[in-house]
């Protein structure tokens, strides 16, 4: 029926696994998850999910991370003194941030941080890695503030940092689900259970997709020299020893049009790496030392995949396409 709309049931029957005595808990544990009051009681099966692979997890609500930590001059400081906490008390290794922004506007379930960098086309870049980056080089905390004006990693193009002693170490693993609302919360639970319980020892998950090509020409900067984006391809591919590789590159004629990809992605892959220019739409890459690039990659293109329960693990690594358009 038109405007009806679905509602999924969530375990009825699960307990709240948050917890409410922050001050007085000192259990280990592996994972952390931190979201808004109003997501919590939707992640208690993923809870229950990591927990029965022997995951030990955490799950804490912003509002007792709020109540609990006293310092810290801005909402992201006090999660990250509060991850602080939790690495050096409970010995976690993985925080998982859960909250996108709040439906189409620009106010956020769970806040971002931004990495200032004034660039002429982005004055400001998203980086998760702020939490994750908790003690600087010489061990003490990384506040990413040393000017004390609430803007994080602050550097300008042609100019020295202004806040300086950043070793950019991820001291936990850190990942984000950008929820934007319940219902999205509720679908992405499943589907990590339902990921974790199928993929295991599936005969399509051993492969790797790499796609890339010359990320920087070598014609518009003389010192950019190979072909970057293959070079790295290459080397994560060289870390996944058990994986078979399918290497689609510029450089080898294997790809020169998005419709390259289709194929080797439906047969299913466990990883799939992009090397190359991207946007919130799409992506490309260069064809070796030269300024065309291949026929880019874009969001409504996905129809056209068929690896339905075949899901990889996708990263992309490059630049945006603004500084060359």
């Amino acid at each position: 029926m038109a405007g009806s709309a679905f509602f999924p049931i969530i375990n009825s029957e699960s307990i709240d696994r948050s917890n409410n005595e922050l001050q007085n808990t000192d259990d280990i544990y592996d994972l952390l998850i931190i979201a808004p009051n109003r997501f919590t009681k939707y992640l208690n099966p993923l809870v229950a999910h990591k927990e029965k692979y022997g995951v030990s997890t955490l799950l804490v609500s912003l509002d007792q991370i709020y109540d609990t930590i006293e310092n810290g001059d801005t909402d992201q400081e006090k999660i990250k003194l509060f991850i602080k906490e939790s690495y050096d008390n409970n010995e976690i290794k993985y925080v998982l941030l859960v909250g996108g922004k709040k439906g189409q506007t620009n106010k956020w379930h769970l806040p971002p941080s931004y990495v200032y960098t004034g660039n002429n086309w982005e004055e400001k870049i998203l980086s998760d890695l702020y939490y994750a980056d908790i003690y600087d080089s010489e061990g003490n905390f990384s506040s990413w503030d040393s000017d004390g004006d609430d803007k994080y990693s602050e550097w300008f193009v042609g100019e020295q940092p202004e806040d300086r002693y950043i070793d950019l170490h991820p001291d936990v693993a850190i990942g984000r689900l950008p929820c934007r609302n319940l219902l999205e919360v509720i679908f992405i639970v499943r589907k990590i259970i339902n990921y974790e319980e199928t993929t295991y020892n599936k005969h399509w998950f051993k492969k790797i997709v790499a796609i890339a090509g010359d990320t920087y020409p070598e014609f518009i900067n003389p010192n950019w020299t190979g072909y970057e984006g293959e070079y790295y391809a290459d080397l994560i591919i060289e870390n996944l020893t058990d994986f078979k590789a399918t290497r689609l590159y510029t450089s080898l004629g294997t790809y020169t049009t998005w419709e390259d990809l289709i194929d080797p992605v439906s047969q299913g892959c466990g990883f799939l790496y992009f090397g190359g220019h991207g946007s919130a739409r799409s992506w490309n890459t260069h064809f070796p030392n030269d300024k065309n690039r291949t026929k880019g990659f874009k969001t409504y293109d996905m129809v056209n995949l068929i690896n339905a329960g075949r899901l990889p693990v996708c990263v992309v690594g490059g630049c945006h396409n603004a500084q060359y358009d």
